[in-house]
């Protein structure tokens, strides 16, 4: 894929998520189950760094253990609504995240981007990836984020980090069909690469999201050249790991 059309796709995404945020936050409240795989990693005290926050739904999960939680995503409205749902005070969106002091249990929200992490080396003991890969066009950028995530870890540190898995059948297909149906807007992607709609509760389409198929060789490729030393990987359906047929996540538990 070309710059240009890896940087459209970047901007598509973000203005997409800001268009669709308060109905995607609305079907986006309670955790993943998945979530079960990581709490075990996390000690009181910690400082996390949940890249692609969302509306934060991610800290209702961690906010009983005590952690120094902070969320980042570049669309602006999730942030608005990520501080909203923890009555936090909305703070500008380029002010340097290295000079806050967050609380125990108090998360912080932060207008940020994964592929222009600006906070400091090694400041994290563990980094969280939920869904975010997948919106990243080309294995470059693709890399540029898991190398800034790698950054700002601790050694022996932690990254965990989901991808849907589009290669259970039936939603190969479905997407395969709609990569047929409508070639106009695939100029210029990969075979691996999907727009996925968001549609409104009347079934008109609000958003095209980008997402980028990956395979476990692939992702686990990507995660070793930036650094990380695989601890887990694995597909997992409701919390249990299950296989590509079946599983909707692809799951990884990395190192530093």
């Amino acid at each position: 894929m070309n710059q240009e059309t890896a940087q459209k796709i970047l901007k598509q995404t973000k203005n997409g998520y800001n268009q669709i945020a308060e109905h995607f936050s609305a079907t986006r409240v309670w955790p993943w189950k998945v979530m079960d795989s990581f709490f075990s990693y996390l000690k009181v005290g910690e400082r996390v760094l949940d890249i692609g926050c969302g509306n934060g739904r991610l800290y209702q999960a961690i906010k009983d253990r005590n952690i120094n939680y902070v969320g980042i995503d570049n669309s602006e409205e999730l942030i608005k609504r990520a501080k909203k749902n923890y009555q936090l005070p909305i703070i500008p969106p380029h002010r340097d995240p290295a000079l806050a002091v967050a609380s125990y249990q108090l998360p912080e929200f932060i207008v940020a981007d994964a592929l222009e992490l600006i906070f400091q080396d090694k400041e994290f003991n563990h980094v969280f990836m939920m869904a975010v890969l997948p919106h990243i066009p080309s294995d470059e950028l693709q890399i540029k984020a898991l190398e800034n995530a790698y950054r700002v870890l601790k050694p022996g540190g932690f990254l965990f980090t989901t991808c849907w898995n589009f290669w259970q059948p039936k939603m190969f297909w479905k997407n395969f069909k709609n990569r047929i149906k409508n070639k106009n807007n695939y100029q210029g992607l990969g075979w691996q690469d999907f727009l996925i709609p968001w549609k409104s509760s009347f079934g008109e389409i609000l958003s095209q999201r980008f997402y980028h198929t990956f395979t476990k060789k692939e992702l686990k490729k990507l995660l070793e050249k930036a650094g990380f030393k695989i601890g887990k990987i694995f597909y997992e359906y409701k919390g249990e790991k299950s296989n590509w047929l079946k599983g909707f996540n692809l799951v990884v538990i990395a190192k530093k």
